[in-house]
């Protein structure tokens, strides 16, 4: 018996009720052992299924990256959140001292006491442009 056209597949669970089919074919020539040449064909369709699994693999990966990135962003938006419920509060004992007749000089050490507001943007969003960078370059465009 000659043997001219070989094939090998296997049927490959991808998860939620769902399979993939691989299969190769190949014509051989007349100097080519089948059973080698076979050998070859299973290593192949084991090839797809390896990668499969590192795709899985992968997107396991990613939606645990995404699901972290949400926690930390849900994180951040409740520090500004405190943040602006301790400035509010702030402006408000700032304002009582401004109504009990506390000089101005005093009022402006206390203010400046304050601390600069802290960088508040989600991972995946571009930060917001700073004001002090648009009036520089206003700046910029008078000297011309």
């Amino acid at each position: 018996m000659k043997i001219v056209r070989i094939g090998y597949g296997e049927t490959i669970s991808t998860g939620n009720y769902e399979n993939m089919k691989p299969y190769f074919e190949a014509e051989l020539e007349d100097w080519e052992d089948p059973l080698k040449s076979l050998e070859i064909l299973k290593q192949m369709v084991k090839a797809v299924h390896r990668g499969r699994t590192d795709l899985d693999d992968i997107f396991e990966q990613k939606l645990t990256a995404e699901r972290r990135i949400s926690w930390i962003n849900d994180r951040i938006k409740s520090a500004k959140k405190r943040w602006q419920d301790a400035t509010k509060s702030w402006q408000e004992l700032i304002a009582m001292f401004k109504s009990v007749g506390l000089s101005q000089v005093r009022i402006d050490q206390i203010e400046a006491s304050f601390p600069q507001e802290p960088n508040f943007t989600l991972i995946g969003e571009e930060p917001e442009e700073e004001e002090e960078e648009e009036e520089e370059e206003d700046d910029d465009d008078n000297e011309y």
